[in-house]
């Protein structure tokens, strides 16, 4: 790169700041557009972490393991259980019971944490990502079906986000993880699956309506492209257009894609604060041969006291990621800290090209997205997820403005 001048050929957008579109903007400026997005990015944010809202007539239960359906029927009725749902394409074990309105949730939480053969029983919290950030509204199963890339035994990276915009013009090639020949998640003809699962919409269409999982796996995808290393990526849709999801769609998600055969890497650029959730917990901690990739979050606020998840489920092989201001001199201002939950510091922003304008994307999701392309260059078959999280940490540059954090590493 020129040392003088970057050139950017569209549009820059954050927060407000813009530039023309084919504008010669030297390095300098760069700096001072990125360092007033960030101020407004930090004004805005609030240190204060809001509590997650919870539905009044929904609980998320976990079963001890091996009941029969006729078990199961006589404990959801002695509930007074009027409706349930399960996972699809992964797990019988975890229900959503719906009750009719009436005793406060929590006293039916109580109820079901009392029973024996219920293993877990939490509130059915509502949970939120990213706002939209744009929206092609162009899904089409026979384009999705193009995307795919024949299992070939690279890099096996599922993304847990909003799903994929597969029609966007800078996935160049095919690059979807197959699932044809998994077990199929829906008895629907019409259903079969094609690469990774809808959640939301409890269908095998992955199409991303939101665009924030668009932008995170353009991250991942680009740099693996360019650093010429096979890969294919298994989109898991968990949350909507409006960036929203339930807990018990991260959990049914979580599970597909730890469970999806030859998966290497779980990349999950979201999170929320206090509420532990430990049913989702049980299942990371289960979780096999994988390295977790989580986002350490944005309220510049040091997660050792004030709690983020899933960054801060305490297991040793998730890499939590914050983001490194632009000079590298430090972390981004809007980003949250940690001497013990947060691993590594990586690039806190991505420009994303779309059509002629180019948008540039900030937080900690696209730091824990470039950590996971870095876990996905150096990941060698059967590789253990703690030693690949070392290999990874130790990848980066020594900072010693980084001593906040666990390890004081940058990661481009």
């Amino acid at each position: 790169m020129k040392t003088k001048a970057v050139i950017y050929l569209v549009i820059f957008t954050l927060l407000g700041c813009s530039i023309d579109s084919e504008e010669f903007v030297t390095e300098s400026e760069t700096t001072t557009l990125l360092n007033k997005a960030t101020s407004q990015s930090s004004q805005s944010a609030q240190n204060t972490p809001e509590p997650l809202s919870y539905s009044e007539t929904e609980l998320v239960i976990k079963f001890i393991p091996e009941l029969n359906a006729d078990e199961k029927q006589i404990i959801r009725q002695s509930h007074d259980v009027i409706k349930y749902e399960t996972c699809s394409c992964s797990n019988e074990d975890i229900e959503v019971w719906h009750f009719n309105p009436g005793p406060n949730i929590k006293s039916r939480l109580g109820e079901a944490e009392a029973d024996p053969d219920l293993e877990g029983s939490e509130l059915q919290y509502y949970i939120t990502s990213a706002p939209n950030l744009f929206n092609s509204n162009n899904s089409s199963i026979i384009k999705l079906r193009k995307k795919v890339k024949r299992n070939d035994g690279g890099v096996v990276i599922a993304i847990i986000d909003s799903g994929v915009d597969y029609n966007y013009e800078g996935f160049t090639m095919p690059f979807l993880y197959d699932t044809s020949g998994e077990e199929n998640c829906s008895d629907s003809p019409s259903q079969q699956n094609i690469s990774g699962w809808d959640f939301v919409n409890d269908d095998n269409d992955v199409f991303d309506d939101n665009g924030h999982g668009t932008v995170v796996t353009h991250a991942i995808f680009s740099k693996l492209k360019d650093e010429r290393v096979p890969f294919q990526i298994l989109p898991v849709k968990a949350f909507d257009a409006n960036g929203k999801t339930k807990y018990s769609t991260i959990i049914c998600s979580y599970i597909y894609a730890k469970n999806t055969p030859e998966v290497d890497l779980i990349n999950m650029s979201f999170g929320w604060y206090i509420n532990k959730l430990s049913i989702l917990n049980s299942y990371i901690a289960d979780t096999q041969n994988i390295l977790v990739s989580t986002s350490a979050g944005n309220l510049n606020l040091n997660t050792d006291s004030i709690p983020h998840f899933p960054s801060g489920y305490a297991h040793d092989f998730i890499i939590t990621s914050t983001g490194i201001n632009y000079n590298h001199t430090g972390l981004e201002t809007t980003s949250n800290f940690g001497s013990v939950t947060v691993d590594v510091a990586a690039t806190n922003y991505h420009a994303f090209p779309l059509n002629t304008t180019s948008q540039l994307y900030q937080g900690t999701s696209y730091s824990a997205a470039i950590t996971t392309a870095n876990a996905a260059i150096l990941h060698t078959n059967g590789v253990n997820p703690m030693i690949l999280k070392n290999d990874v940490i130790y990848s980066g540059i020594y900072s010693s403005y980084l001593n906040t954090i666990n390890y004081p590493y940058i990661l481009n």
